[in-house]
């Protein structure tokens, strides 16, 4: 989690806040060297020769799985450009919660209800937040400020999506 958390500000960072500005391609070509990177050491440290083997049976496997892999990278850096981390990170934890509801649904998978309640909790903190962003100046937001003894943040107060005008998301 904080690999990933880290990764989100850091390309926030740099396709909104630098000199730089940088497209979600240019992001994506930027960070897959520093992940293979970090890829490399954990497949250092557990391969086996019978890794090439496996490898060369599986190639055409493994080779739709990259080009996915590589679209999803686009996918979130573009995400990423047009919100923030903050909204990446909860639209992956919605996802997941997406996955799990599915999953009981379709495959009868059993929720325990320490999951139910984790998934209200978190579903209700993205509410919230979503709240906070949009009405920033809403009782709610007023009475959490006071609560929690926070100043308002003025980094967050662009919306997600631009409203009155379109805009590309490349």
């Amino acid at each position: 989690q904080f690999a990933e958390c880290s990764k989100n500000i850091l390309g926030e960072y740099l396709m909104s806040n630098t000199n730089f500005k940088l497209d979600p391609m240019t992001y994506t070509m930027f960070i897959a060297p520093v992940s293979l990177i970090f890829l490399s050491v954990g497949v250092a440290m557990t391969w086996t020769p019978d890794v090439a083997a496996a490898l060369m049976a599986n190639w055409h496997y493994l080779l739709p799985n990259m080009v996915l892999a590589f679209l999803l990278n686009v996918i979130i850096a573009i995400v990423l450009k047009h919100c923030s981390a903050v909204g990446v990170i909860m639209a992956g934890i919605s996802k997941d919660i997406l996955l799990v509801v599915a999953s009981e649904q379709i495959f009868r998978d059993p929720v325990t209800l320490q999951q139910s309640i984790g998934f209200a909790i978190t579903l209700a903190g993205c509410a919230t937040w979503s709240v906070l962003r949009l009405m920033p100046s809403c009782l709610l937001a007023r009475a959490l400020e006071t609560i929690t003894v926070m100043p308002r943040d003025k980094g967050e107060a662009r919306p997600l999506v631009a409203r009155g005008r379109s805009r590309s998301l490349v």
